[in-house]
């Protein structure tokens, strides 16, 4: 799992997933795969929820703003919609599939740490409305991001930086690892493996939680995507 941290901070490039053929399944642990179920047994209109979804991926389509697309509903371990539509791209040669596998990219930031923020908003543990400071103390420090609330970083318009590339940080004018940060073999104080024969410093993750804290905030608070905040949540969630 922290190989693919690694990947998130932005410190090396994912290339993503390609689809593959397989002859070895995924193995999962006994009684972790999903049933198919049905609407019926949740006490949904089926029919309401089919011309909605259709509708809402139809449009989508017909926009441009993407060629196809897939939709799974799963409630309590039980699968009660899966449809596929349209095309793998725009020349419309590949049909999507049910069985086709996806690079999630920035899809990991909803499906990692925000069901996560949303339990512990839940849980009274955190407040959307108050200084992101609250919980991360290093931003107390820093005027610009003292007050900023975890609403307005959620709603990316807290005017923060919308990347930072780590994997610079690591490399020499000539292009070659700063051995300060990577190395070829594990050890000790490099035990973390983020790609073959490449091994992150242990503490890396301390330098790069102080350039987010030292990086500029826009005056401007407009709607600007971020993905910083997601690189703190994890350690805020542990």
């Amino acid at each position: 799992m922290r190989n693919y941290l690694y990947i998130l901070f932005g410190l090396f490039y994912a290339v993503g997933f390609a689809q593959v053929e397989r002859t070895t399944p995924l193995l999962l642990p006994v009684g972790s795969s999903l049933q198919e179920s049905s609407f019926k047994a949740y006490a949904l209109d089926s029919a309401f929820v089919y011309r909605n979804i259709d509708s809402i991926i139809t449009n989508g389509i017909k926009n441009n703003a993407f060629p196809g697309a897939q939709v799974l509903v799963a409630k309590e371990g039980n699968i009660i919609f899966h449809h596929a539509y349209g095309y793998h791209t725009y020349d419309s040669i590949q049909p999507v599939a049910l069985n086709d596998i996806y690079d999630l990219a920035s899809v990991t930031k909803i499906l990692g740490p925000l069901p996560a923020i949303m339990k512990l908003v839940d849980e009274g543990k955190l407040d959307l409305d108050k200084p992101f400071s609250t919980y991360w103390k290093p931003w107390k420090r820093h005027k610009d991001k003292r007050n900023i609330t975890l609403r307005e970083i959620l709603a990316h318009q807290a005017g923060l930086a919308p990347y930072i590339v780590f994997l610079s940080k690591t490399l020499k004018n000539n292009g070659r690892f700063k051995n300060r940060f990577l190395r070829n073999k594990a050890n000790r104080h490099f035990s973390n493996r983020a790609f073959k024969d490449i091994y992150v410093k242990n503490r890396f993750n301390r330098k790069m939680y102080r350039i987010i804290n030292r990086s500029e905030v826009a005056a401007d608070k407009k709607y600007k995507y971020s993905g910083l905040s997601f690189l703190i949540f994890p350690e805020l969630i542990a």
